[in-house]
């Protein structure tokens, strides 16, 4: 199930019959798919499956599971049964919320949200997975309640309005997403990470059944200890992840995590397809293509290319679309890669999250950037919070008075979710918890809801069983040092990888990545010495060469120049002055930036 819609009313003189389905309107939906339905008296469903499947749908005596995403079961519930994790079909899963309730989520895991419905009680029961990046949206107006995997349904239902959220919108220029449940729009709540939403007669509530803080932890297994738990789990989820599928795509990239889930698996070569993507002559190529040779196994590239640039417009526009405004039209090779790579298999696996955890955090500039450096690590919160508020301000991309109007709401907010509840622990400590639980989360939710329409994409790094260990080892990132400044000694991050490569499969520690060094260098005593002379290549060659594997800069402007009329309108969230940062190449110097307040502002005014 790749999209899903339903509405539920608490009075009985609404008619449920107007409720049609409101994916196939749309001129992005494109594509084969199977669409299915599921009404009673006072609730209708519709949801979206890419191929004929019983899996994701189970209805028994007036209980019926809709499955958004996929699931597992967890080491809980093996330690519990003695079955080992396996995934999960929607009658299973029926099972389970019978004899467990609302205790189910100590027993599955993977990327989801599960929604239960009673239809004789009308009660609707909703559950995101623990660091959920696959959301479902919601809204409760008049009493009707309506949810979607899709934001666009929920606004075309004319069940609420399209009041844009103002704090939402300033959270977006401060951290490049709005904070915690927020959507751009007031009456949109996104259903957040960890938690249960009860809808019945008496209303709608939700509950919190996970906070990131509770991960830290102060005591730690032994580090060989650790690294013998964590390779046999790692191991495990890389084949889990895949045992449902005949055939399968494999991430693969010139970095660590693909190459750590192709040393992993137990699957022929048959079985799967490497893919990764970039410019040609990109070292994004160049490497897994020398991976594939050596091990003789099958890769495709998607080169960004002549051909990209043709499609580039419409395969943006479709990753604006389906990502509900939160990617920029930067993401066009999401798209254009996996409308190609869908023809091999409908399952991918991919190496996302793997470094974001297992490394110490630094400013990434994308999933957590200077603003939110400064509060956290700064020595005055409401200096500091003003401080960044006001350069924001200044850039001019948001109507300034907003800054003004959303500052109280946006304080107290920022405070006593990330800041209070955290009082006790270091600072760096309260910053990785944010990075984990907002930044990371939300940076990588854009790729994966674009993806959802063409595949599933699975991501073993980000199991919660994974997780849940890793965070009591010393491998997690957390305790390595975090805001490292030595981006040498950041890469001795990477020696899990690296002694998970050459325990399974020693080959792919002798090949270059595209930091420059091999796997195998980060395992010699003398790492430092042995790794820094490719490192230093590799950082010549980047600023000789820039990124080989997107050219952003060009691609981006073949939207803008046929949207000027949009950068020139003016409104009570947007100045008319994006044109002339326009003009003033403001879009080359800070193309990221630029490129994400355009997108939000296309989507706001003509999505």
């Amino acid at each position: 199930m790749f999209d899903i819609y339903g509405v539920i009313t608490l009075r009985k003189n609404f008619n449920l019959s107007c409720i049609k389905n409101p994916f196939s309107k749309y001129r992005f939906y494109d594509f084969e798919y199977k669409e299915y339905s599921v009404k009673t008296e006072r609730a209708v469903f519709y949801y979206l499956e890419r191929c004929e499947t019983t899996d994701n749908y189970f209805f028994c005596d007036c209980e019926h599971v809709f499955v958004f995403g996929v699931v597992f079961s967890s080491k809980s519930y093996q330690s519990l049964t003695g079955q080992k994790p396996k995934k999960l079909t929607s009658a299973e899963i029926l099972t389970l919320y019978r004899k467990y309730g609302r205790r189910i989520v100590e027993y599955i895991k993977g990327s989801f949200v599960l929604i239960f419905y009673d239809d004789r009680k009308n009660d609707l029961f909703l559950i995101s997975d623990h660091l959920n990046v696959l959301p479902i949206y919601y809204a409760f107006k008049n009493g009707i309640f309506v949810f979607s995997s899709a934001m666009r349904p929920i606004l075309d239902s004319a069940l609420v309005s399209a009041a844009i959220d103002k704090t939402a919108i300033v959270e977006f220029a401060l951290f490049d997403y709005p904070l915690g449940s927020k959507t751009y729009y007031k009456d949109i709540n996104m259903l957040d990470f960890g938690r249960m939403l009860i809808v019945n007669d008496a209303g709608v509530k939700e509950e919190r059944y996970f906070l990131v803080s509770s991960l830290f932890q102060r005591t730690m297994l032994n580090r060989e200890e650790s690294f013998e738990m964590l390779g046999e789990l790692l191991r495990e989820n890389a084949n889990l992840y895949a045992a449902d599928a005949k055939k399968f795509l494999l991430s693969l990239t010139g970095g660590f995590d693909g190459r750590t889930n192709l040393a992993l698996l137990d699957r022929p070569r048959e079985d799967f397809l490497c893919y990764s993507y970039g410019m040609p002559g990109s070292r994004q190529i160049a490497v897994p293509m020398e991976i594939a040779k050596r091990l003789d196994i099958n890769y495709q590239p998607i080169y960004l290319d002549e051909q990209y640039e043709e499609v580039y417009e419409n395969c943006a526009l479709k990753a604006l679309f389906y990502s509900d405004g939160t990617a920029p039209i930067l993401r066009a090779d999401f798209p254009y890669a996996y409308q190609q790579l869908r023809m091999y298999a409908q399952t991918a696996i991919t190496g996302l999250f793997g470094s974001e955890i297992l490394r110490p955090i630094r400013n990434l500039g994308l999933q957590i950037n200077d603003n939110s450096e400064r509060i956290f690590l700064g020595d005055d919160f409401d200096e500091n919070l003003k401080n960044i508020l006001y350069h924001e301000k200044g850039r001019r991309y948001l109507q300034p008075v907003l800054f003004e109007q959303c500052y109280d709401e946006l304080r107290n907010y920022f405070w006593e979710n990330y800041i209070a509840p955290c009082k006790d622990v270091d600072r760096l400590v309260r910053f990785f918890l944010f990075f984990l639980g907002e930044g990371m989360r939300k940076y990588f939710t854009q790729e994966i809801r674009i993806e959802r329409v063409f595949l599933s994409t699975r991501f073993p790094y980000l199991d919660f069983d994974l997780i849940w260990l890793l965070f009591r080892t010393p491998f997690a990132g957390l305790y390595n040092g975090a805001l490292k400044q030595s981006p040498i000694g950041r890469q001795k991050a990477q020696s899990l990888y690296c002694r998970l490569i050459n325990k399974h499969k020693p080959v792919l520690g002798e090949i270059v990545t595209d930091r420059g060094y091999k796997p195998n260098d980060l395992l010699s005593p003398v790492w430092f010495l042995r790794i820094l002379p490719g490192y230093v290549r590799a950082r010549r060659y980047y600023k000789k060469i820039g990124n080989d594997t997107f050219d952003a800069e060009r691609w981006t402007d073949i939207v803008f120049q046929k949207n000027v009329e949009l950068m020139k309108k003016e409104t009570d969230i947007f100045p008319d002055v994006m044109f002339s940062k326009y003009t003033d190449n403001e879009n080359v110097r800070d193309n990221y930036y630029f490129s994400r307040i355009f997108s939000l502002k296309y989507w706001i005014e003509k999505c």
